[in-house]
């Protein structure tokens, strides 16, 4: 049965910040033009910002917007021109799609699709690099285009004169109608486009939670440099800032460009040299773009979050039980940005690494019990990975607990980012731990281990901010 199809809709709750984190990306140009018209015109950014009041006028199908794509990207889109619709069924079949995993929009001209899809690749979120790697081949065998790109814009979804079809014809009216549907698709993995090469992503696994060196990127992007010399350690600020805001790595190395051009403020004494300041602003830009993990919102979409009653939940649940705690932590975590699916696929490799290899089966058994997961019938050993349902008590991803916008890794960060010492001993009392091992846990969790990774820049040792981030 169709996944649009095979429940009512409930009243939805996606709002202008969902539609940003997952479509738009302002920086650093946009195109507009005239429901009706061919010419698109362009916009500067850092001029004429792309403001939420433009966005609904899109949305409500009065002008159209388009934007390039994110460094990891939301979607994707495949943009049909003038052809039969049975030829967008075809590709969609051969691609291995379906209602569950893709939607097929009209566009604003006749004959005209949009077929978008929720991308992954082995399970883990693509960049915008990856996306293109793999998807434009297939596009130009099949006559087609595919979005984002990296500098081409890419017209935004669901306006007000976009139809979502489904099998049973015409379904939703409003953009949160069609926000709230494609965040129910499951995630297709580009692993399966037909006769693609497999891509090395640059990707590196790695912890990336430097509070304090976004915040100072965002400060000088905004007020320019305010010392003598500083412009290597502020391109490089800037350059973090614009990557954990999901920018691409051309847009981000023109903009930090265009950037120390206009607001060196007289702090640089080589600025004179652009071919050179250009050259290292690419070096920078390539290091940090191939040595961090994902940027916040691919961080907090792929890893999760929850918000401050779910830890209270999960206390409870495990009578504070630590091990417990933590496996159900990371479930809870794991199932909200997958929230509106009817089931998600979980692999036992995650499970195992939640608990144990000995322990998930019984964690499972446990949390069954409960009357809190369900699991499917299509698991097969080594083939299918495990369908689960959570029942769970969700609240709205606005109370998410974020740390500089990323959500915290282990429950022990996402406690000390909850709560003060006192206020989670009687936490964890009312949750049944034993007040032998409450003292040495609270320790563990306001007082760990420092290294030079996990403190804030400013209270480092002097030294080139590269070294300091590594």
């Amino acid at each position: 049965m169709s996944n649009l199809t095979r429940q009512p809709a409930r009243t939805p709750t996606g709002t202008l910040l969902d539609y940003r984190s997952t479509f738009v990306q302002g920086w650093p140009s946009y195109i507009t033009k005239s429901i009706g018209k061919k010419k698109w015109t362009t916009f500067n950014a850092s001029k004429i910002p792309l403001n939420d009041i433009m966005l609904q006028r899109h949305l409500d199908g009065k002008i159209a917007i388009g934007t390039p794509g994110k460094w990891y990207p939301g979607h994707c889109l495949i943009d049909f021109d003038d052809i039969d619709f049975r030829r967008v069924e075809e590709i969609r079949d051969a691609m291995g799609m379906n209602d569950c995993n893709s939607m097929i929009c009209t566009s604003e001209s006749v004959d005209s699709y949009h077929l978008i899809f929720r991308p992954t690749y082995q399970r883990k979120p693509p960049t915008l690099r990856l996306l293109n790697d793999i998807m434009q081949p297939f596009a130009r065998e099949h006559g087609i285009e595919m979005y984002p790109q990296p500098k081409k814009p890419c017209r935004l979804p669901f306006s007000k004169i976009q139809t979502i079809l489904s099998e049973d014809g015409f379904l939703t009216d409003t953009w949160q109608q069609k926000l709230y549907w494609f965040n129910k698709l499951d995630e297709y993995d580009l692993y399966k486009v037909p006769h693609h090469q497999q891509v090395l992503d640059l990707d590196i696994p790695g912890r990336t939670n430097k509070v304090s060196a976004s915040t100072i990127g965002q400060q000088l992007y905004e007020h320019g440099l305010q010392e003598p010399s500083s412009r290597h350690d502020g391109q490089f600020h800037v350059l973090y800032y614009l990557w954990r805001k999901n920018m691409p790595l051309d847009a981000a190395i023109a903009e930090t460009f265009r950037w120390i051009k206009t607001k060196h403020n007289g702090k640089s004494k080589d600025i004179t040299n652009l071919r050179q300041v250009y050259a290292e602003i690419k070096r920078q830009a390539i290091r940090i773009y191939t040595k961090y993990t994902y940027p916040d919102e691919a961080h907090n979409t792929h890893f999760g979050y929850l918000t401050k009653p779910d830890i209270v939940d999960v206390l409870h649940y495990t009578d504070a039980s630590l091990p417990k705690a933590r496996a159900l932590f990371f479930l809870v975590k794991y199932f909200y940005p997958r929230r509106l699916r009817p089931q998600v696929t979980v692999h036992s490799d995650l499970l195992v690494r939640w608990s144990s290899r000995d322990t998930y089966q019984a964690r499972l058994r446990e949390w069954a019990d409960m009357g809190i997961v369900k699991q499917g019938d299509k698991y097969v050993v080594g083939k299918k990975a495990k369908e689960l349902v959570l029942t769970w008590n969700y609240r709205h991803p606005e109370s998410a607990i974020l740390v500089d916008e990323r959500a915290p890794e282990t429950l022990e960060e996402t406690l000390a980012a909850s709560y003060e010492p006192e206020e989670l001993r009687a936490l964890l009392k009312q949750a049944g731990m034993d007040r032998r091992n409450t003292s040495p846990y609270l320790k563990r969790v306001f007082e760990p281990t420092r290294d030079r990774m996990s403190e804030p820049i400013h209270k480092q040792g002097q030294g080139c901010v590269e070294a300091r981030l590594s």
